[in-house]
């Protein structure tokens, strides 16, 4: 599974015409500046386009059915106008970014008036864009996108790799990757997925079973061991197999996600109930481990 193809080692022309897109949603709030710290980091190793987009909305059918279409034109009007020369504000401070190769990162700007969620579900699903990198918190007043509110909505949508950072989050690097493993059948092109991701920050990546049935410890170390060996080229400075036990598995990720501090956390999505699951409130308290690392949460 090709986490984010790389488009380094090609012709400058060739490279612009080829590279992958990401999508970073702005509400102009801190969360979502971080979010595009960590997409500028992953363009520039991967030699991707940033794409700042910022979705509006105006007014239901409803209430502008007794409004002069002409005035509501102009109420969009102004609005694209508004955001677009804040995009383009904040586009310039990353004229200094720039890939490998010392070219400036190629960044573009999109407004749209619509819902947010259902956008970007829609131009992922165009295969416009590869990865989504957005915040969990939105900002307040004119600015007021509750990103937390859509990002279980964009994340249940989009087919593409989905990067949520949540609130008071800075990008320090990635380090350390944890890849929590079912052992699933997906999980070998997973990881050399993610190992190839790692190589371009210099990471490390952590495969974590969480075993929840103690009939199962016997069975599931004699899987990791499996799936140890079938990595036994790459160095250990590389790749770990750590297996641990807990009452379930959100906990047992919490408790390791604590006790290590990775800078990152990536799940296998397979079915729609499990974004659906994580970002429901009952069980919210499991998953607190998000107030602190990046998720990013892959499609199968």
């Amino acid at each position: 599974m090709n986490i984010l193809p790389t488009h380094t080692n090609q012709t400058q022309a060739d490279t612009a015409q080829a590279r992958t897109q990401i999508l970073v949603p702005i509400d102009f709030s801190d969360n979502s500046i971080a979010a595009l710290d960590y997409a500028v980091a992953i363009a520039a190793k991967t030699g991707a386009e940033v794409t700042l987009y910022h979705g509006f909305y105006v007014m239901t059918e409803v209430q502008f059915a007794t409004i002069d279409p002409s005035y509501l034109n102009m109420q969009i009007n102004n609005q694209e106008l508004y955001w677009n020369e804040r995009l383009e504000s904040l586009k310039e401070k990353l004229a200094d970014k720039t890939y490998a190769d010392g070219s400036p990162l190629s960044v573009k700007t999109l407004v749209k008036m619509g819902l947010v969620a259902d956008d970007i579900g829609e131009m992922v699903h165009r295969g416009e864009y590869q990865l989504v990198v957005m915040g969990t918190k939105g900002a307040s007043g004119l600015e007021r996108i509750i990103l937390g509110s859509i990002a279980g909505a964009v994340a249940e949508q989009v087919t593409c790799p989905i990067l949520i950072i949540p609130q008071q989050v800075t990008y320090q690097g990635l380090h350390n990757i944890v890849y929590a493993t079912n052992f699933d059948r997906a999980d070998t092109a997973v990881i050399d997925g993610l190992l190839e991701f790692c190589k371009l920050f210099d990471s490390k990546l952590t495969c974590l079973h969480i075993t929840t049935n103690s009939k199962q410890i016997e069975s599931d170390q004699l899987l990791i061991d499996e799936l140890k060996n079938t990595y036994w080229h790459v160095s250990e400075a590389q790749i770990a197999f750590v297996l641990q036990t807990a009452d379930s598995a959100m906990e047992g990720i919490r408790q390791y996600v604590q006790a290590h501090k990775p800078d990152m956390l990536v799940l296998l999505n397979q079915k729609r109930s499990f974004i659906e699951r994580i970002f429901d409130p009952s069980v919210s308290k499991a998953f607190t481990y998000t107030a602190n690392i990046p998720v990013m949460i892959l499609k199968k």
